[in-house]
């Protein structure tokens, strides 16, 4: 179901996500809205419910198999929104579905948007994240 409602090709599905409309969300899901239809700048639902920090969209889109890591056209993914934005629950969310990371295409990442903008829990989260991926990678090189 494309659903497209505007000339940007904002899909209903991304709009309810925006809104932080849980049950709108819901039914044009079970509606079968594309769960990683996108926009004309490739920002899709999961994007704009983690740009909100809407913690129930983002476990509802991820539950139905929306792409963690799918990145706009400026390469900024859901977990890069919602470092930006501070929102530590949602980026907590992301991290446990297995979000990257990396970069975005201006060698952003969440970490240093995070700290940038003054989020101090989610700089903490993000650390904690970082160290533990880290003391991992080191013991699979070790081995």
């Amino acid at each position: 179901v494309p659903l497209s409602s505007s000339h940007e090709g904002w899909t209903a599905l991304r709009s309810a996500a925006w809104g932080g409309h849980k049950e709108a969300v819901r039914l044009l899901l079970e509606a079968g809205a594309e769960i990683d239809g996108c926009d004309s700048d490739g920002r899709t639902a999961l994007r704009a419910a983690a740009w909100g920090g809407h913690e129930e969209i983002l476990l509802t889109l991820l539950d139905h198999g929306a792409e963690v890591d799918r990145s706009d056209r400026e390469g900024r993914t859901p977990l890069i929104a919602a470092a930006y934005m501070g929102h530590k629950e949602a980026v907590e969310i992301l991290l446990n579905a297995g979000a990257n990371l990396n970069l975005d295409t201006d060698g952003m990442t969440p970490l240093l948007l995070a700290s940038y903008e003054g989020h101090e829990e989610v700089v903490e989260l993000l650390t904690l994240h970082l160290s533990i991926f880290n003391c991992n990678l080191l013991i699979v090189l070790q081995m």
